[in-house]
């Protein structure tokens, strides 16, 4: 009876695999971290999400002027997450992932007043324009796809800009839609119109050092190149942009513009104890911990040279950092999701990750 011998082949395949195990363990995260947070996410119904078509009269029921200055908040929500939108400035406030807890059982909020998003320019006067600083009146629709916020400001002389929210029954996606009508007559011929998305992420892991090294901003290029700034240093980049993702640890938010934007100007850097105490009143935790990791700023250039208005069509995914969810979304925002390099990212994509994601569900 013959004996089985290993061949040189064999040897070095059993060793390429003991290396690529050594590797998934040093650099994926640990099962037990993040499995404190609890995931359970609801199927998500995308094609409701396309099929959806806005079909409010933006011109009903609008205020005269804006004489009203009373900041109200106003809850978005279906079965996975919830928004509190405050009518200053149309600004989200606060995002809550419904399905998921944090390290003390808690809700888990992405986002907790640690973000602005503002369309900001000059007018003819040269006077500055900021719509964080606005006072929108609000109507909500709901129908059987989701339920739809209008945010509505009217300067004292008529013009309009309109914020529109969307958010399906299902998923992560937020659809929004800004316009302006008659700021032909308040722009200045010479000025621009810059969308500022600024975000401070929370830390949401016991160890700040490791979390850091997974929280970083990476976007699409115009030739579906993703790139990405440093995870462990200041870093600014100026280019084009499909979508802007800052990504964080276990979640992420994702803008992605309905055409490509040709000059984003984009930064992130680690936010240290004393940058976080000139920003917010309560910086650190009980436990004497940094709150807040990273922030990211970015300036889109909005294009207004047809109309001298703004009419701005987005997606907004605020939800997990999970290939399994992001997949089931266009535009190839699951590429936000780091694996790798070259062999190891394709076995850490189509191996790894996949066994990491069936024995999560044991522990």
């Amino acid at each position: 009876m013959e004996q089985n011998k290993l061949d040189s082949s064999q040897i070095i395949g059993f060793l390429f695999l003991i290396g690529a195990f050594l590797w998934m363990f040093m650099f994926q995260p640990d099962f037990e971290e993040e499995n404190k947070i609890t995931n359970d996410v609801v199927q998500e119904n995308i094609d409701n999400q396309n099929d959806y078509e806005s079909t409010e009269n933006f011109n009903s029921n609008l205020i005269t002027d804006n004489s009203i200055k009373e900041n109200q908040l106003i809850v978005l929500e279906n079965n996975d997450v919830k928004f509190i939108i405050s009518t200053k400035g149309a600004q989200i406030n606060e995002g809550v992932l419904k399905n998921y807890k944090n390290q003390e059982e808690n809700d888990l909020k992405i986002i907790d007043n640690n973000q602005v998003f503002s369309f900001e320019f000059n007018t003819l006067g040269n006077q500055p324009f900021n719509s964080n600083n606005l006072f929108f009146d609000y109507t909500e629709n709901e129908t059987n796809l989701g339920k739809e916020i209008d945010l509505r400001y009217v300067n004292d002389s008529g013009e309009k800009m309109i914020f529109n929210y969307f958010l399906p029954k299902n998923g992560y996606l937020l659809k929004l839609k800004v316009q302006t009508i008659g700021f032909n007559n308040l722009i200045g011929r010479n000025s621009k119109i810059d969308l500022n998305w600024n975000f401070d992420s929370f830390r949401n892991s016991k160890s700040q050092d490791y979390e850091n090294r997974y929280t970083y901003l990476n976007y699409q290029d115009k030739d579906q190149d993703v790139k990405d700034l440093s995870a462990y240093s200041e870093d600014d980049d100026v280019d084009s942009a499909k979508w802007i993702s800052y990504s964080q640890h276990f979640f992420n938010s994702i803008l992605i513009f309905n055409d490509v934007k040709s000059q984003v100007d984009m930064k992130s850097a680690n936010m240290d104890l004393d940058y976080s105490t000139q920003k917010y009143s309560n910086p650190v935790d009980d436990d004497g911990k940094q709150i807040y990791l990273k922030t990211f700023n970015t300036r889109i250039l909005i294009d207004i040279s047809r109309s001298n208005e703004i009419s701005e069509s987005m997606n907004w995914y605020i939800g997990p950092n999970d290939y399994y969810v992001l997949r089931n979304y266009k535009d190839d925002i699951s590429e936000s999701i780091w694996f790798g390099w070259g062999i190891f990212g394709w076995i850490n994509r189509n191996i790894f990750f996949p066994l990491y994601q069936f024995l999560s569900s044991f522990l």
